[in-house]
């Protein structure tokens, strides 16, 4: 099993465009073929920060995510 804690601190005039775009990818991610966790985060005290925290069953899965068409469209913006 591959983990990963991935930790974003946004522009707060991004945070609303942020957490859409994120929003789909996690709906698209959880569909993935070896996906076993994939979930947004948003700190409390901190609303611009996001954690994205992954699970997954292979390497070979996770490389597949990484060039997948949403994960290349949506993470850039």
């Amino acid at each position: 099993m591959i983990r990963i804690i991935a930790t974003f601190m946004l522009k707060p005039e991004s945070v609303s465009k942020a957490i859409q775009l994120a929003t789909e990818l996690v709906k698209a991610t959880r569909r993935e073929q070896g996906c076993a966790q994939y979930d947004m985060l948003q700190a409390e005290n901190t609303p611009a920060q996001l954690v994205i925290l992954e699970s997954w069953k292979t390497q070979a899965d996770l490389t597949a995510h990484e060039i997948s068409e949403h994960f290349t469209r949506l993470v850039p913006q």
